[in-house]
């Protein structure tokens, strides 16, 4: 394994996946970090405060303040998350000139953070990098434009005078801390309030990968040999749960942070749901396997907000 690049330029640094990587830069190593979010308002407080994080806004970027002279990698999260047609076009117009600048600059490398909704709903899982791109509802234009984002790296990186690598993610669902809207943390949320889990089916099937370790996972690849990255990994975790069998494990652990007692209410109906991804090509280049099972991801979540309670 190679050593860490000295500088990581993190877009959307103040967001879910962009905080835990940071916080776990800067627990594990001593490169140098610096932050792009859309407004200084969007970094966390503590950022501001550490010697070895710089922060920048897109105002700093578009003025030309970045300091591209310092920066051997990009990992690129920033994305609208939305369906929204304006915000996702701004996204790839901000992706485009980014990715430009970073090959301009004969920045390393580049990881750009796309999305298993490329594949849609429809294809039988376990979806492997070959499976064909198939943008469905309810996330088409979301699906569309992340598809976009991946050839717009590939197209800027692989020209004939870029020096830059390219490698892009599909990241699988995450769940932890922050995600307040995910179903795993809305039945935690439940339970912790004393209210019934209420579910309608409860045989779709999710692979939910906790935030922890997206982030470990791709300071594991910015650690290997760049020369030899795919142009796309799937990146997801191995497990695959219902969920009733998510739904059953927060109840199980809810005992350790609650006396309420925990109610499963399920509406029998037949709703198909079944995602999940071959994340082996990955797990085998970057040598690494995700470490947080289900059990761990949920007492995770509990314990975020029976702290954040305290506080």
């Amino acid at each position: 394994m190679n050593k860490l690049p000295d500088t990581i330029l993190i877009t959307g640094a103040g967001g879910v996946l962009g905080r835990e990587l940071v916080e776990q830069l800067i627990k594990k190593e001593k490169c140098h970090i610096i932050t792009l979010e859309l407004t200084k308002e969007n970094f966390p407080l503590d950022f501001f405060h550490n010697d070895r994080i710089e922060c920048y806004d897109n105002r700093d970027w578009k003025d030309g303040r970045l300091p591209w002279d310092k920066i051997d990698v990009v990992v690129h999260s920033a994305f609208a998350r939305s369906s929204n047609g304006r915000l996702l076009a701004a996204s790839l117009e901000f992706t485009k000139e980014l990715f430009t600048q970073a090959v301009e600059n004969n920045v390393s490398s580049i990881i750009n953070i796309s999305s298993q909704s490329v594949y849609g709903r429809s294809q039988p899982p376990l979806w492997t990098e070959k499976t064909p791109v198939s943008p469905e509802p309810p996330d088409t234009l979301y699906a569309l434009a992340k598809y976009a984002s991946e050839l717009l790296a590939l197209s800027i990186c692989n020209t004939r005078n870029s020096k830059t690598a390219v490698t892009n993610l599909r990241l699988a669902s995450l769940s932890g801390r922050g995600m307040d809207e995910r179903l795993t943390s809305r039945f935690v949320k439940s339970a912790l309030e004393g209210k019934p889990i209420k579910l309608i089916g409860g045989k779709q099937t999710m692979a939910y990968m906790d935030v922890r370790d997206a982030a470990d996972g791709i300071i594991a690849l910015m650690s290997t040999d760049t020369s030899k990255w795919k142009n796309v990994y799937n990146f997801g975790n191995q497990f695959r749960h219902s969920i009733k069998e998510i739904a059953e494990t927060v109840a199980r652990i809810s005992k350790k942070y609650t006396t309420n007692p925990v109610k499963i209410e399920i509406e029998y109906k037949d709703v198909h749901l079944d995602t999940g991804m071959d994340s082996t090509l990955f797990y085998t280049d970057a040598n690494w396997t995700p470490k947080h099972d289900l059990e761990s991801m949920i007492d995770w979540i509990f314990s975020h907000y029976t702290k954040k309670d305290e506080d």
